[in-house]
C-alpha cells in the first residue's frame, strides 16, 4: 500500500521531471545549446522559476478561482514589535535572491543592476497579478520584498564574481522572459493534469 505522502511527493516531482526534460530538449534541439555548464545553469534557472510559481500559488487552468483581494498599503500586516511577523517579508526577500544571482550569471545584459532589479520586480508583479485568479492575496509587500531580493542577489553575484574573478558567461539563446513564459504555460496548462487524485 502506497502512502498519501508518496503520492504527494510524486505529484511534486513529476512536473519537475517533465519540465527538465522539455527544457533540455528545447535547449538541445531548438536553441542548439551544446555546452554542459550552460545547459545545467539554464535548467537550474527553469527549476527555480517552477519552484517560485509553485510556492507563490500561481493559478492553473484547472483551478481558476477569481479573488480580487488586494493589499496596497505597504507593511500594513506587519504588527510593530513582533519578531515572528517579520518572517513573511524575509522569506519573500530570500525567494528572489537566486534570481538576482542567476540573471547576471547567465545573461550579459543583466550584469547591470537596474536591469536585474527591474526583471525581478516585473516577475513579481506578474505573479501578484496572476494571484488575482486564485486563493492568494495580491500584496504590495510581496512585490517590494521580491524586488529587494533580486537586488540582494545581484549584490551577492557582484561580490562573489569580484572575489572569485568569474569570467562572464556568454549570453544564452533563450532569454529569461522566454523561459518564464515556457514555465508559466506548462504550469498553467499541463501540470494540473499530472496528478494522481
Amino acid at each position: 500500500m502506497v502512502s498519501r505522502l508518496t503520492f504527494l511527493a510524486l505529484e511534486a516531482l513529476l512536473p519537475a521531471v517533465v519540465l527538465v526534460v522539455v527544457t533540455g530538449l528545447l535547449l538541445r534541439f531548438a536553441w542548439k545549446e551544446r555546452r554542459g555548464q550552460r545547459v545545467l545553469l539554464l535548467e537550474v534557472f527553469v527549476l527555480f522559476l517552477f519552484g517560485v510559481l509553485t510556492v507563490t500559488g500561481v493559478p492553473s487552468i484547472r483551478y481558476l478561482i477569481p479573488d480580487f483581494t488586494i493589499n496596497l498599503i505597504p507593511f500594513s500586516e506587519v504588527p510593530q514589535g513582533l519578531p515572528g511577523s517579520l518572517l513573511q517579508p524575509v522569506l519573500n526577500v530570500v525567494l528572489f535572491v537566486p534570481l538576482g544571482i542567476l540573471l547576471p550569471l547567465l545573461w550579459d545584459k543583466y550584469r547591470v543592476c537596474w536591469r536585474t532589479v527591474l526583471f525581478g520586480g516585473g516577475l513579481s508583479l506578474c505573479i501578484e497579478l496572476m494571484q488575482l485568479f486564485n486563493f492568494r492575496t495580491t500584496d504590495l509587500d510581496d512585490l517590494l520584498c521580491n524586488t529587494l531580493g533580486a537586488l540582494v542577489g545581484y549584490a551577492l553575484f557582484r561580490l562573489f564574481s569580484q572575489r572569485k574573478h568569474l569570467t562572464p558567461m556568454e549570453n544564452s539563446k533563450p532569454g529569461p522572459a522566454l523561459l518564464c513564459l515556457l514555465v508559466l504555460l506548462l504550469n498553467f496548462f499541463l501540470f494540473p493534469w499530472l496528478t494522481f487524485a
